[in-house]
């Protein structure tokens, strides 16, 4: 409250309201000034509660998980133009990209056609022009002044709100560099289609809890229509005979930290309806970013 306030008087019959200071000067304010008041102090509290996103934001970036790029995609929709393995290929390999969409090798060496095996990617040479091949022809790098270009239509590093002509109708989900660098590093080439499987889940993450549902905008975490180790092996053409070994591979696989990548928590005694998360330290929503703490805490 002002301390030069002395009082109020209020008009019974316009409702026009009066303030009196101490030296008997009157302020005057309509009913206009009284709205855009409401109006400024509105507009005050929407930026303060963006501001702290930004700094929960920040805060988990820099304490927990580090640099990262966006993706883009579409809810519940898996890319079937790419094997699980190209997939775990293609996001390594976006995480070199630079703010300009330019793809090097420790931020110093510009990737070409002729260094990126050698330098990145490190797989059989018929393996390597095989997912190079596939990869240009489906237009997600193009070859242009002796560098290669990562399409913006499908990774971007920067702020989503430069790139609104790509995300239109789209999602985008943050994948955190660190993280995925050490995961194909750590992991052989004959791996690289078991990692894929994380990625392959990304449509169906809670962009708020990180747990695989068909409802991934959904806050309330009761409300989650979780995917089953059925649903699983359905998107990812699996036969059911062959769960529990999927199963067993997707926990064998850890970050830096030895945690796991995702995990399996018991809701029923059901064992097929277990609620499958997403460690957050590799990939997160982006929509809440206190949440990211919130499923640290619970789940990790």
């Amino acid at each position: 409250m002002d301390n030069n306030l002395a009082g109020i008087y209020i008009d019974a019959e316009t409702g026009e309201r009066t303030e009196f200071t101490k030296d008997d000067k009157p302020i005057i304010l309509t009913e206009k000034d009284r709205h855009k008041q409401a109006e400024l102090r509105d507009k005050q509290k929407k930026a303060l509660q963006k501001e702290n996103k930004v700094f929960f934001m920040k805060d988990y970036n820099k304490e927990i998980s580090g640099s990262f790029i966006f993706m883009i995609y579409r809810y519940c929709k898996s890319k079937k133009d790419l094997t699980q393995a190209d997939l775990t290929r293609l996001i390594y390999l976006a995480s070199f990209v630079t703010y300009e969409g330019i793809l090097t090798f420790d931020n110093r060496t510009v990737l070409t056609k002729q260094n990126l095996n050698q330098l990145v990617l490190k797989l059989h040479k018929e393996t390597f022009y095989t997912f190079y091949n596939k990869i240009v022809k489906l237009k997600i790098i193009e070859e242009k002044e002796d560098k290669l270009y990562l399409n913006k239509a499908h990774f971007f590093k920067g702020f989503p709100a430069e790139h609104k002509k790509f995300i239109l109708k789209r999602n985008y989900i943050r994948i955190y560099i660190d993280a995925i660098q050490h995961l194909y590093k750590n992991t052989p080439v004959k791996n690289h289609k078991q990692l894929g499987i994380i990625f392959m889940l990304i449509p169906f993450i809670n962009r708020y809890w990180n747990i695989l549902c068909t409802n991934p905008d959904e806050q309330n975490l009761e409300l989650l229509n979780i995917l089953t180790l059925d649903n699983l092996a359905a998107i990812l053409g699996y036969n059911k005979k062959y769960l529990f070994q999927l199963k067993k591979e997707l926990k064998k696989i850890k970050l830096a930290d030895g945690k796991n990548v995702l995990i399996f928590i018991e809701k029923d005694i059901d064992s097929n309806k277990k609620e499958i998360c997403i460690n957050p330290k590799i990939i997160y929503g982006d929509s809440e970013p206190e949440y990211a703490f919130k499923v640290m805490e619970k789940y990790f």
